[in-house]
């Protein structure tokens, strides 16, 4: 079965860089399952999102995650997941936990 949306697409995340980068200095924020997503962290900081709105439950993970980010590393992860062929080549890029 294909799904309708996958936020792993580089399509996706071409767009996500994109408003990141012609939002200038109005911080970017993405919220809901991705932005909860541990291992979406590195990816979405790298892209320039700089909040992450979750629910509670997860702050404590995400922060640790934040934390742990060199965001210089995150930038050039994320520039080769821009260009990955499919969702899949992103998450193997990143690694466990998917």
């Amino acid at each position: 079965m294909v799904e309708l949306g996958d936020p792993f697409d580089p399509g996706v995340l071409r767009l996500i860089g994109a408003v990141c980068k012609d939002a200038g200095q109005v911080p970017v924020t993405v919220c809901g399952e991705m932005a909860a997503d541990e291992g979406a962290t590195a990816l979405l900081v790298g892209l320039g999102v700089r909040e992450l709105s979750v629910a509670p439950p997860a702050i404590p993970t995400i922060k640790q995650a934040v934390r742990a980010l060199n965001s210089g590393d995150a930038a050039d992860l994320s520039a080769l997941a821009r260009n990955a062929e499919s969702a899949a080549a992103v998450r193997e890029l990143f690694g466990p936990p998917w």
